[in-house]
């Protein structure tokens, strides 16, 4: 991000991160990859203070970039949810508290919470679009309201402009990711850094008694729309035909819904016959280690704005099998990768992917080379950090500081 190139704010504008989740996922490691950039590259022309969940592990990584914490909690004392009502009267007496120049809601569900609060305060607003799914008039009206909606795929954009959204409104910045975190052993970006990622690799090998080559990844949600089910479903076929392949699963459930308990506990069920090659890790900080451990990611979700597994996968060279579903083909378009996605539930198409990647050592090679090209030249957090920062710029120089009175 150029200074040179760049429109010159009079002073240091705040701007206002909202949550309603404090939980670390996709969404909200994208968000703390671009805030680390834009804070380094832009100086003091950004002053952040962010609304989240109290004691939440978002919270502590906010912390971590000296980005204060006012606090948000949209349930009472009991834990019930508030209403919408009360929610945007919260809202507004946070931003009343904070006197932020712009607002920044990162998820679509807080953006259709803001729209109505931020057009009745005259504040601007950034929503992100990370979900696809069908949305009420009502919900549409509301997100409306919001000056300016990031999707995080052109199939994002597509998806809410067809429901009603105006396309003047929605800007595609894709996820970023870190290509000096994520990287293959082979093309290690930092030379004198091989040994020690080599030497973590092996300790995770040590950690599960892998002696085997062949080692399957999943990494996501516990949860159908995953397509975690299927992941189970492809490796129990390969299990046959490959003794030695493992299958490792980095990942929790945060659904507290009963359906989502019964559909996880059926999961563990349906692998009882090969528990012994199937590792559940949980929630884990090391996914770039073992991405590195890794032969190949499958990821059979049934929906996916865009994955940030497909990015940190393909920025460490590391194969993978997908479903062709929301914005995956905007990663995996290439000429090789493309060929290795399918259609949606397609169980036999994915245990034939999978096969060859497993049998074919060239292969591997020449698919890990170009998704890592891929992620480089089209997906670098830079070029994502840099695109927010112009929709920030652009945003608060057509409104005056609240502050200023």
């Amino acid at each position: 991000m150029s200074e040179s190139t760049s429109p010159v704010l009079q002073h240091t504008k705040t701007i206002l991160l909202l949550s309603e989740y404090g939980v670390l996922n996709g969404g909200e490691f994208s968000l703390l990859a671009v805030l680390r950039l834009i804070q380094r590259s832009s100086g003091s022309d950004w002053r952040f203070v962010a609304a989240v969940p109290e004691g939440s592990g978002l919270e502590s990584e906010l912390a971590s970039l000296q980005i204060e914490n006012v606090g948000l909690s949209l349930c009472d004392a009991y834990g019930v949810r508030l209403s919408q009502d009360d929610i945007r009267s919260l809202l507004a007496d946070v931003i009343a508290k904070v006197g932020p120049d712009l607002v920044h809601c990162n998820s679509l569900a807080m953006s259709r919470l803001m729209g109505p609060v931020a057009k009745r305060l005259a504040i601007p607003a950034v929503g992100y679009l990370r979900d696809i799914y069908r949305l009420s008039k009502k919900a549409m009206s509301d997100m409306s309201q919001i000056d300016r909606l990031v999707a995080v795929s052109d199939a994002t954009k597509r998806f809410h402009v067809g429901q009603g959204l105006d396309e003047s409104q929605v800007t595609v910045i894709h996820n970023g990711v870190d290509s000096q975190a994520f990287f293959p052993l082979r093309n290690d970006p930092e030379p004198d850094s091989s040994p020690n990622a080599r030497m973590r690799a092996e300790r995770l090998r040590a950690e599960l008694g892998l002696t085997t080559e062949r080692v399957l990844l999943f990494v996501g949600q516990i949860g159908m729309r995953k397509g975690v089910d299927l992941v189970l479903k492809v490796f129990y076929e390969l299990s046959e035909h490959y003794p030695d392949l493992q299958l490792v699963l980095i990942g929790q459930r945060n659904s507290a819904k009963q359906e989502a308990i019964d559909f996880e506990a059926q999961l563990h069920l349906d692998c009882v016959e090969v528990a012994d090659r199937v590792h559940w890790l949980s929630r884990r900080s090391d996914v770039a280690d073992w991405m590195r451990v890794a032969t190949a990611l499958l990821h059979p979700a049934r929906q996916e704005p865009l994955g940030r597994v497909l990015l940190e996968a393909a920025a460490s060279g590391l194969p993978i099998v997908s479903t062709d579903v929301g914005g995956t083909r905007e990663i995996l378009g290439g000429p090789l990768s493309s060929q290795f996605t399918g259609g949606n539930d397609d169980a036999d198409a994915l245990l034939q992917a999978i096969s060859r990647v497993l049998d074919e050592e060239t292969l591997r090679c020449e698919l890990g080379d170009e998704l890592r090209q891929i992620a480089i030249d089209r997906f670098s957090v830079e070029q994502c950090a840099s695109q927010l920062a112009a929709v920030y710029r652009t945003l608060a120089l057509a409104t005056p500081n609240l502050s200023d009175g």
